[in-house]
């Protein structure tokens, strides 16, 4: 990657490429759905690959491998791939890299961890629970 000149559009189509095998991967059914490890080694390649592009192909190489992410079938899986994210993230020396890539990953990780959210009963039955008062809580 260092190697190639400035402003090189292989850098975008290398990852475009790898994100597509990842999906690929990840989304496949039968074994490979519960055993995610070849498509999440793709995600940790992907993850590496945002400490070498270059800063102004850097947005572009971050929404790629989000959509990867929150492309993953199961909730489970997107954890994971978070992780292997994380891992490779907290290795990064280039402090005005990690500072970016640092917020984007707390969206990310914010959106795979996300509630689904609840039904309109649901959510009334959970309001009358959390306004009832506690005699234990009184001073």
């Amino acid at each position: 990657m260092r190697e190639l000149p400035s402003g090189s559009p292989v850098v975008l189509l290398t990852l475009h490429s790898l994100a597509d095998h990842a999906s690929a991967l990840l989304s496949a059914s039968g074994r490979m759905k519960h055993n995610p490890e070849a498509g999440l080694d793709l995600i940790r390649l992907l993850a590496q690959m945002l400490l070498v592009v270059e800063f102004q192909f850097l947005p572009d190489a971050l929404s790629i491998v989000g959509a990867v992410v929150l492309g993953c079938p199961s909730t489970d899986v997107q954890l994971s791939a978070c992780n292997c994210i994380h891992e490779v993230l907290m290795t990064s020396d280039d402090y005005t890299r990690k500072v970016r890539c640092a917020q984007w990953y707390q969206h990310l990780a914010a959106a795979c961890a996300a509630v689904k959210p609840v039904s309109a009963l649901a959510a009334d039955d959970f309001q009358t629970l959390s306004l009832t008062k506690d005699t234990n809580l009184e001073p």
